[in-house]
């Protein structure tokens, strides 16, 4: 994703091949890596031996998993996020997820917030997908739901990022929504957002 005046900000990268390191070059030299999430920590550390220049940005709770990367505290004043509106996901701190929205593009950038992809169509991935109640229609997966320990704050998070100013989403999971974005977040978590 690229920023104000051209920079380039990676969340949640692929795999760390001398390809991908090649095509995300040809893009532009990164100014940042994200981790956003606990979850989404993989591939990171060899990127960092890859990209001595970049920050690598990541939540308290993410930096203390890995004390031996060298990362940078997430704030949404730090420079490198210019360009970007963030917003924590508050009441899962086994979690810890932030979400971004790209101003210039209206982009919504999420990691496990919910999923948008199809339900196999049958044996085993399609009895996992219904065990992860995911597939049919973009939501939350069941385990990440379950981990939400404090509802009042989680509410406060959705409706601070139903704020934002967006018509699309990338999701860490599945694929993207190109228009109405906003109508199927609100969707997938109509019953937290109409909770008073």
């Amino acid at each position: 994703m690229q920023g104000r005046a051209g920079q380039v900000t990676v969340f949640s990268p692929f795999p760390c091949s001398d390809e991908n390191v090649s095509k995300l070059r040809s893009i532009g030299e990164p100014t940042a890596f994200i981790i956003p999430s606990r979850f989404h920590d993989n591939f990171y550390e060899d990127y960092i031996g890859r990209f001595p220049g970049s920050a690598f940005l990541a939540g308290k709770a993410v930096s203390g998993d890995h004390l031996k990367w060298r990362l940078t505290e997430l704030s949404p004043s730090r420079p490198e996020l210019a360009g970007f509106d963030m917003v924590a996901v508050d009441g899962m701190p086994n979690v810890q997820e932030h979400v971004f929205c790209h101003r210039a593009t209206r982009t919504l950038i999420v990691a496990d917030l919910f999923f948008n992809v199809s339900l196999p169509s049958g044996g085993l991935a399609w009895l996992m997908g219904k065990l992860a109640d995911i597939g049919g229609r973009p939501k939350p997966a069941r385990i990440w739901r379950a981990m939400i320990k404090d509802p009042a704050s989680f509410q406060g998070s959705l409706r601070r990022i139903m704020e934002l100013d967006f018509d699309r989403i990338i999701p860490g999971h599945g694929e993207l929504i190109e228009c109405n974005a906003k109508h199927v977040l609100g969707d997938a978590f109509s019953s937290w957002l109409k909770q008073a």
